[in-house]
């Protein structure tokens, strides 16, 4: 198989991956994107899962039991790209989620269709030497409040962040540069989402992300592997409800990225994981937010001709 041209598209997005019970919002972090993708002429189509956990207390002190949440997020999604012209590529995303609470005050479970997301992604530059190349692309796209926000427990509004939609449209700009020498390369990427208010006034807060890895090539007759590894950081602004900051919502943090991707034939078979290094919530005093290491896989399939 000709794995001559890798490149990393800028197909970065944003989603909202948190909930919790007791009424502690998440910080909405949270990204994924196609990974190293070769730079093929032919079209592609895939799926993908994700998996997110998040634990929450709230200690009320000698006045009340503290208040506890352990959910897990699962996010299945469809996901493809049309090759428009030699530099511009269009790309998809189609989620379906199952969210899990499990607090002591609420045990959820809720599932549905996501918001989808459309991208296109633009080649701004394509470099070849003797034994390196390098790469620079841009995007942009546009979620679509297709899923639904209006979910209920028992009769109350369950927690924006438990919803399968944000019920706004949102828009991303995206960016990323690839560099390789030999069997080694380095990939950076960049994305800002930012997110419109919902018909109910309920706006997330925009979101930022940046990831920087290394990864290396090898070949064999039939099968080329590719392991990668580095750092992810992403952060997120407070959410707001109409004109009213939502206490415990937004932060920041530090991930390490680690994975494995097997390309043979016109299939790509990946696995990964981030690991949290660092964290901090904007929870106020009584309240204590963690992320867990999270997890992704996914199945690609290349379709049409391959690049010479």
């Amino acid at each position: 198989m000709n794995y001559e041209e890798p490149i990393f598209l800028a197909a970065v997005f944003l989603y909202n991956v948190q909930a919790f019970s007791c009424d502690v919002c998440g910080c909405s972090l949270g990204a994924f994107s196609q990974g190293l993708i070769p730079d093929y002429t032919s079209h592609f189509f895939g799926l993908r899962y994700n998996q997110a956990n998040f634990n929450a207390e709230i200690d009320h002190g000698t006045t009340m039991s503290a208040e506890f949440s352990e959910d897990r997020y699962h996010r299945f999604e469809m996901v493809g790209r049309y090759n428009a012209a030699e530099k511009l590529k269009v790309s998809f995303f189609i989620p379906y989620v199952v969210n899990q609470m499990n607090g002591s005050e609420q045990a959820v479970v809720r599932s549905g269709i996501g918001d989808p997301t459309l991208l296109l992604n633009y080649r701004f530059l394509k470099n070849k030497m003797k034994d390196s190349r390098h790469y620079l692309s841009a995007g942009t796209g546009v979620k679509f409040p297709l899923g639904k926000s209006n979910l209920t427990d028992n009769g109350e509004l369950l927690n924006r962040n438990f919803q399968p939609g944000s019920g706004s449209f949102d828009f991303l700009v995206t960016a990323s540069y690839y560099f390789r020498k030999e069997k080694i390369g380095y990939v950076m990427e960049t994305a800002y989402k930012i997110n419109t208010a919902a018909k109910s006034g309920y706006r997330f807060g925009n979101q930022f992300n940046f990831s920087a890895n290394l990864n290396y090539r090898l070949e064999q007759k039939k099968i080329n592997w590719l392991v990668y590894g580095g750092l992810y950081f992403e952060q997120a602004s407070r959410h707001f409800d109409n004109e009213s900051v939502v206490f415990n919502t937004g932060g920041y943090g530090m991930y390490i990225n680690a994975g494995l991707q097997l390309y043979f034939s016109r299939i790509r078979l990946s696995a990964g994981i981030q690991q949290p290094c660092y964290q901090h919530f904007y929870t106020d005093n009584i309240t204590t937010l963690n992320s867990k290491m999270r997890m992704n896989t996914d199945l690609i399939i290349f379709i049409g001709k391959k690049k010479k």
